[in-house]
C-alpha cells in the first residue's frame, strides 16, 4: 500500500526547538512509517504539516496535497508521545486493510 514512508513536518511559531524535538521524537517512535522534520525548503515535501501550540491551522503556504493538523499544547511530553504514537498507529492500521508491511526503507542515492 505505502510506496514511501510519510513526510512530517512539524512546525512551531515561536519555538523551533519544539518542532525540532517532536520531529526526532516521531522518527524514533515510528521511523518505519515516516520521515519527520522541523525545517523543509521545499513546500511541497511534507504530507502532513503539524501545527505545534496552535489554536488553529496556520496561515502558511503550503502544497495542495499538504493536510494541516494543529496540536494546541505541545508542553506535555507524554501526551505529544500519545499523539505522535496515533498517528503512527493510524498508518499500521491502514497498512493492515491490504496485509501490507511498512513502506521499504530510501536507499542513499533517493535521500539526496
Amino acid at each position: 500500500m505505502y510506496k514511501r514512508r510519510a513526510h512530517i513536518l512539524f512546525w512551531h511559531p515561536h519555538q523551533p526547538e519544539k518542532a525540532q524535538f517532536a520531529a526526532q521524537l516521531a522518527n524514533q517512535l515510528g521511523g518505519q512509517w515516516l520521515e519527520a522534520r522541523a525545517e523543509c525548503g521545499d513546500i511541497s515535501w511534507p504530507d502532513l504539516l503539524i501545527a505545534l501550540d496552535c489554536a488553529g491551522i496556520p496561515d502558511r503556504e503550503r502544497a495542495t496535497h499538504t493536510q494541516c493538523k494543529f496540536w494546541p499544547d505541545s508542553s506535555d511530553r507524554d501526551a505529544l508521545r500519545t499523539r505522535i504514537l496515533g498517528v503512527i498507529g493510524g498508518f499500521q492500521l491502514l497498512a493492515r486493510l491490504d496485509h501490507s508491511a511498512p513502506p521499504p526503507a530510501r536507499s542513499e542515492a533517493e535521500a539526496e
